[in-house]
């Protein structure tokens, strides 16, 4: 079995960058109450070895929170209501939010100051979606897996957004979609170019191997679209967060391909690759 990884896998800038930062607050902030706003990340990896050192997960209860303790703001960003909160309980607060979630939030406060309506395409449960849409109540959500042929109450000039982490395709079917029903529609790309590479490696590997291993977090949506597209080219798809996971049918099929979420760490691909290597695989 050969096994072949695709050529761009594991962190993104964003996701690394928050990581990092992490690790910089446990440091700097030593004898504090750390928390993150939500999983750090999507992988359960990562999220447990924070905790082993003193970093839990703050949901939605800051009534936890006091001037002792530090709060860091995952890669998705932070709804305004849910700052608001955490800075009166005297936290301090370690902004880790994604610069490219950054300019969509940038580009939604600039559009409804101005006047016009904003249409969010992406999964409506996401963090960084709930953050961005946050910042008004005259953003509209769509989900691109769902029945959007409804009437928008949305008023032209309309311009849409989307989030960071979803496909092209889904993107602009809706963009096709809004055109026909309102006559001024400006589209405004904000999905991560890493987005869209990971997918083209992606596609490239599809066509290289006769099965895909993805790895990831399963609450992870750019993983899952990964899982997705190996589905829909109509490939075997063994989606797993560990190398426990992993199945004997694997050993079925020649070559095998590696692909990994955004939020994916370097450990996690090599603890998978020599499993793989350890039942028979090889990998150059």
């Amino acid at each position: 079995m050969e096994i072949v990884k695709a050529e761009l896998i594991g962190f993104c800038m964003g996701v690394r960058r928050a990581v990092e930062l992490a690790y910089k607050v446990i440091e700097d902030y030593k004898g504090s109450k750390i928390y993150t706003l939500g999983p750090i990340i999507h992988n359960p990896s990562v999220v447990e070895e924070l905790r082993g050192k003193g970093v839990n997960v703050l949901d939605s209860d800051f009534s936890v929170l006091d001037s002792d303790s530090v709060v860091i703001i995952r890669a998705h960003g932070v709804a305004p209501d849910e700052l608001a909160q955490i800075e009166a309980s005297g936290a301090t607060v370690i902004d880790a939010t994604c610069p490219r979630v950054l300019r969509s939030k940038q580009i939604v406060e600039a559009n409804v100051a101005s006047g016009k309506s904003v249409v969010l395409v992406g999964d409506k449960d996401h963090g960084e979606v709930k953050a961005v849409s946050g910042h008004s109540d005259k953003v509209v959500v769509l989900d691109p897996h769902l029945d959007y042929s409804v009437a928008l109450d949305v008023k032209v000039p309309v311009v849409l957004v989307a989030q960071t982490t979803i496909k092209h395709d889904e993107f602009y079917k809706v963009y096709e979609f809004l055109k026909q029903e309102y006559s001024d529609v400006e589209i405004v790309d904000t999905i991560c170019p890493s987005t869209e590479k990971r997918q083209e490696a992606l596609l490239d590997l599809i066509g290289k191997v006769d099965a895909v291993v993805v790895i990831g977090g399963k609450n992870s949506a750019n993983t899952r679209r990964l899982a997705m597209t190996v589905e829909d080219s109509g490939l075997p798809v063994f989606y797993i967060e560990t190398e426990d996971e992993l199945s004997s049918d694997i050993l079925n099929y020649n070559r095998v391909g590696i692909a990994a979420g955004a939020s994916t760490p370097d450990n996690v691909i090599d603890s998978v690759v020599c499993r793989l290597v350890d039942i028979g695989g090889c990998y150059e």
